[in-house]
């Protein structure tokens, strides 16, 4: 087993998917009306699972990855309720929470790929290491049926006696990974019509020629070597960490912990590791390194590949170890000879300090980056961007709480952003008037509100006030002035959320407020 605490880099997604905390525990509202008055308790302090099934919203609102299909127009979005399909522009979603498939640890997705009817997911989940939080995969799912049916693989891994590989003329020492703990798929490409590669921190890169039975190790260049390649005779150890007891030195190599993977063609590959970005025009063969030592990479751990055009990739990384490296967004317009910075995205209007990118995103020739400060526009091929100053919802009064969004996708003009709130989407162009504007659709999965006589509720609740918002949900039957307040245990009122504001019931509509978790004052 590797040691989590040496040289890890920290994967912020997936520890907020993951490892999610919750404090505040929303306590009593109360909405009357000039009609009657009333005192609504809330009787649900969660959400009870669905069974899979189609709606008109994903089951899980925070969104890690998109992905959509030109060729089926399919949209396939990765939750932590499992994934979720749209066969119709967003309209209606299939969902697969609660299935056989995706339940209990394996509901979590953490990386997804679709192409035609195939569809790869991986899922994780998180347990306690001593005082640690350490991530663990907990499979790969397919279906070749457009998600009719799946077939679940646990984590790949190696057999204890994995410790040479097979290399053409070399015969490479190798630490075997035999735990699921740090072995997490974090992003997935689709080769052809049966070649699934995945990307992981322990696991390294992986790929399977038989849709997931078996699965061989990709060997890439270590730390020393730009390239390598079939001919030549190696000696370097298959090592994310020291391990002198299989690899006989202490060497160790950050090539080896993959973090995302492109498939341009059936023969050309992309791989972002913590130590740059690999590519193999052979299928997978032979590989070249590009990182921040011998390129113009902003930094060289990789965590997001996307092609735009053909041989015209875009990168997000962040910094790994030299201090010439910086959290960035690099592009090659001529598969890899020539590297670009694209304009920084500042942490804030007052720092220097780069925000990492989680994930990029195109329609046409528009260049999309999401980050912990938002979703970000380019129109000029990334020498500035411009970001929405609110993501709202004028009819349903709908907001994005949190400035952090960490996937984005498209579909022709339509654009979906993937908050840790829920899934939104708007149309954008290059000849938009006023671009991220709105108006924006919300896809925020609840419960429908009762009309027995406790129709309020609260969700998420308990929750993180640093980290979120809770959406007070109630319905109202006819035209009445509502008010909302939230006491304390001790009955002393904390907040007031609104105060004899008319709302229009009609035969009953629903309606939402937010909670930040302050107080009057």
């Amino acid at each position: 087993m590797i040691d989590p605490s040496k040289d890890q880099i920290r994967f912020t997604n997936m520890l907020r998917l993951l490892a999610s905390t919750a404090f505040f525990c929303c306590a009593i509202f109360s909405m009357c009306s000039i009609a009657s008055a009333q005192d609504l308790r809330p009787f649900k302090y969660g959400l009870n699972p669905l069974a899979s099934g189609t709606s008109t919203t994903p089951r899980g609102n925070f969104i890690l990855d998109i992905v959509t299909d030109p060729v089926t127009r399919q949209i396939w979005i990765a939750t932590n309720k499992g994934p979720s399909v749209s066969y119709d522009g967003g309209k209606t979603w299939r969902n697969f929470y609660g299935t056989a498939a995706f339940h209990d640890d394996t509901a979590s997705c953490s990386a997804i790929a679709a192409k035609n009817n195939l569809i790869v997911v991986g899922t994780a989940t998180v347990k306690k290491v001593g005082d640690q939080d350490v991530q663990v995969g907990t499979g790969i799912h397919i279906s070749t049926n457009g998600g009719d049916d799946w077939v679940h693989y646990t984590q790949p891994k190696d057999d204890p006696n994995d410790t040479i590989i097979h290399f053409f003329k070399s015969n490479l020492k190798a630490l075997p990974i035999i735990v699921d703990e740090q072995n997490v798929a974090y992003s997935i490409g689709i080769q052809g019509a049966s070649t699934i590669w995945i990307a992981s921190f322990a696991g390294g890169t992986r790929k399977s020629t038989d849709l997931g039975k078996t699965w061989s190790r990709v060997i890439l260049p270590p730390t020393n070597l730009a390239e390598i390649n079939k001919d030549s005779i190696y000696t370097f150890g298959v090592t994310p960490v020291p391990a002198r007891k299989y690899t006989g030195t202490d060497e160790e190599h950050l090539n080896y912990e993959g973090f995302s993977i492109l498939i341009e063609n059936d023969t050309t590959i992309w791989v972002g590791t913590a130590d740059g970005i690999n590519r193999s025009t052979d299928g997978g063969i032979d590989w070249f390194k590009f990182n921040a030592q011998n390129s113009q990479i902003t930094g060289n751990f990789v965590v997001d590949l996307k092609l735009r055009a053909p041989g015209e990739v875009w990168a997000a990384s962040a910094k790994a170890r030299a201090s010439t490296e910086h959290n960035g967004i690099s592009y090659t317009t001529d598969g890899g000879f020539n590297w670009h910075a694209a304009a920084d995205l500042l942490s804030d209007s007052t720092s220097t300090a780069t925000s990492l990118v989680h994930k990029l995103g195109f329609i046409q020739s528009l260049i999309y980056a999401v980050n912990d400060e938002g979703l970000w526009r380019s129109s000029d091929a990334g020498r500035s961007w411009i970001r929405p100053s609110l993501i709202f919802n004028r009819d349903t009064r709908e907001v994005v709480t949190r400035d952090t969004v960490l996937a984005i996708g498209a579909l022709d003009t339509l654009l979906f952003a993937g908050t840790s709130d829920c899934l939104v989407s708007t149309i954008d162009s290059r000849d938009a008037p006023n671009p991220l504007s709105g108006p924006w659709h919300f896809y925020c999965f609840a419960e429908p509100v009762s009309t027995a006589e406790d129709n309020t509720y609260a969700y998420p609740n308990p929750f993180q006030p640093t980290q979120e918002r809770t959406r007070i949900r109630y319905l109202v039957t006819n035209d009445q002035q509502v008010t909302i307040e939230v006491f304390d245990f001790r009955m002393h009122l904390v907040r007031t959320i609104i105060r004899d504001v008319m709302r229009s019931g009609g035969s009953g509509r629903e309606f939402l407020e937010l909670w930040d978790g302050s107080d009057n004052y």
